[in-house]
């Protein structure tokens, strides 16, 4: 039998009158790991679900192994050599109980029942899901869903696995262990081709496509692409951190990708101190939960403690950091924030009120004031334009002036309002559909802002953008608390790490702290940040680093670079 191999042959697709591909023209080969960078609106998911056979081209096609994805006696023969893993894990879980959901899959294909019992289990394992096997697939946070989602496409053993941002949504342990068996798939008999927006992801695959307008503009090996980004930076992408690094230290490409390559150009620099950190001036708590807990499913057999006796305080214009293993409360904490969930003990006050009991007008004012933007914002539009749905919101609370804000919001999230006014939100990429419902919440200037791993699916530009507006609205004394994985991304621009366990707060401390033990971290399901691991390498490769470490920032800084504002 000739070896595997999907075959793409001027590829051309588009939504209604707007073009996504053109003109595509490849061959991907089994046994040859595939990475996949590209802007937000670059066309890479749609890209995906045609070579999954899930959508036909305009023009153009695609055969898996030598199968047209056009030819309907085709469907089942392709389902069974390619697995796609969507970007939102909830559009992929279809069963009650995560159990069932990873045997659909299986059920489906018609695999005898010892096997899939086997196969189910080994899944459960492997994706760490075993102590949830009986859970309602509804009741797991969104990091425990992608691993689920990612267990169900897994254990139907395809020649191809297709994967839209797989780690997206997962805690750091998690995401380390999930590619490291996504990659190591390949002598297994399974090729991934992954959609990422992380180079350092990237640089693990063997081939590197890089998307932009809906063509491929890139095609290499990860080495060279990553180690010359002066192709990439002109699409919003960028290289990996060592890097980017270099960079900031006066390198030109080709620049290291690894950090072995980046220790060897620097073993005669001269280092310095790392510096102490400028102390925040403390002001007045807005955020006050005193012995906070919340229960799922009380009195249920599938009872679960999400929240068990909180306490915390957070101040007027902070920044705050929410890390924490998935399934640690960290949500489950944001939904208290405005009233969308109740405490089980405890209470909570909110801008010097309590969020519950709330009248009808206390809650409408609570929401207006507290903006929360979900783990998938995306999930939150509804409306025909994008011009509608963001205005929802300041209608029902009977503001003023709503084309102006509408038109406010949607450059603030780097949108133009002339392109973007009228168009369909459903037909938008993953991105831009997030920035379309962080508009949703701007769009009513609230005082606290809550958000839920927000810059997941966002290109490093957009994400940039996206960090600045957060700074902006930090200036205006708005308060802002960030649920994320990203801990590089938390030791760089928040004020306070308060990191989840268990339903309790593990720990809450200065970022120039929170993260150098890291045992600590570990024992919490967590690892330092990329950075801190990034400068653990290279003291082992020679550079004596000062200790403390855990942004970009401070190893340019002991390198003797210039700082940020420079």
């Amino acid at each position: 039998m000739s070896p595997a191999l999907i075959q793409v042959q001027n590829l051309t697709f588009g939504y209604d009158r707007l073009s996504v591909l053109s003109d595509i023209t490849l061959d991907l080969a089994f046994g040859q790991s595939v990475a996949i960078l590209g802007p937000n609106g670059s066309g890479k998911s749609t890209f995906l679900r045609c070579l999954s056979g899930g959508l036909q081209p305009d023009r153009g096609e695609v055969r898996v192994d030598g199968l047209s994805t056009a030819d309907p006696s085709h469907t089942i023969d392709i389902r069974r050599r390619v697995g796609l893993l969507f970007q939102n894990p909830d559009h992929q879980i279809v069963s009650a109980i995560v159990e069932d959901d990873i045997a659909f899959g299986l059920e489906n294909l018609g695999v005898p029942h010892a096997e899939m019992t086997a196969r189910v289990g080994e899944a459960l394992e492997r994706f760490n899901l075993t102590n949830l096997r009986g859970r309602p697939s509804h009741d797991l946070s969104g990091g425990e869903r992608q691993r689920l989602a990612l267990a169900g496409v897994w254990v139907t053993r395809p020649r191809f696995l297709l994967l839209d941002e797989p780690t997206a949504l997962l805690d750091p342990l998690a995401r380390h262990r999930s590619l490291q068996i996504i990659f190591d798939l390949v002598p297994a008999g399974v090729t991934p081709i992954v959609v990422t927006h992380d180079p350092d992801d990237a640089a693990r695959a063997d081939r590197l496509l890089v998307l932009s307008d809906g063509k491929i503009v890139e095609d290499g090996t990860p080495s060279h692409l990553l180690a010359n980004p002066s192709r990439l930076t002109q699409h919003g992408l960028d290289t990996t951190m060592p890097g980017r690094i270099a960079r900031r230290l006066g390198r030109q490409d080709p620049l290291p990708v690894e950090a072995g390559d980046f220790a060897s150009t620097f073993t005669n620099t001269v280092l310095s101190p790392k510096t102490s950190p400028t102390k925040r001036t403390p002001t007045r708590a807005v955020i006050e939960a005193t012995g906070l807990s919340h229960v799922y499913n009380l009195g249920h057999p599938l009872e679960t403690c999400a929240l068990d006796g909180i306490d915390l305080s957070i101040e007027e214009g902070e920044w705050v950091a929410i890390v924490g293993p998935s399934g640690s409360g960290k949500s489950t904490f944001a939904l208290h924030l405005n009233a969308l969930l109740q405490p089980t003990a405890g209470s909570l006050s909110v801008l010097g009120n309590p969020t519950a009991p709330l009248s009808k007008r206390d809650a409408l004012q609570l929401r207006r004031d507290v903006g929360l933007i979900f783990q998938f914002p995306e999930s939150q539009l509804f409306a025909e334009s994008v011009a509608s749905d963001v205005a929802f919101g300041p209608r029902n609370l009977e503001m003023d002036k709503i084309e102006d804000r509408v038109d406010r919001a949607l450059e603030q999230v780097g949108l133009s309002p002339e392109t973007y006014r009228e168009r369909n939100p459903l037909t938008l990429s993953g991105g831009e559909k997030r920035r379309i419902a962080i508009a949703g919440v701007l769009v009513t200037s609230p005082r606290i802002l809550v958000l839920d791993e927000p810059t997941a699916a966002l290109d490093p530009a957009a994400t940039d953008d996206f960090e600045e507006l957060l700074y902006g609205l930090q200036s205006q004394d708005v308060t802002i608390l960030m649920i994320t994985h990203d801990l590089d991304r938390a030791a760089s621009t928040c004020d306070r790490i308060i990191a989840f366990n268990d339903g309790r707060v593990a720990f809450t401390e200065s970022p120039h702290t929170a993260f150098d033990d890291h045992a600590r971290l570990e024992s919490l399901g967590l690892i330092p940040p990329s950075a801190a691991r990034l400068a653990d390498e290279l003291r082992t490769a020679g550079l004596a680093l000062p200790e403390g470490i855990s942004t970009e920032a401070q190893i340019v800084a002991a390198l003797g670079g210039p700082s940020e504002n420079e």
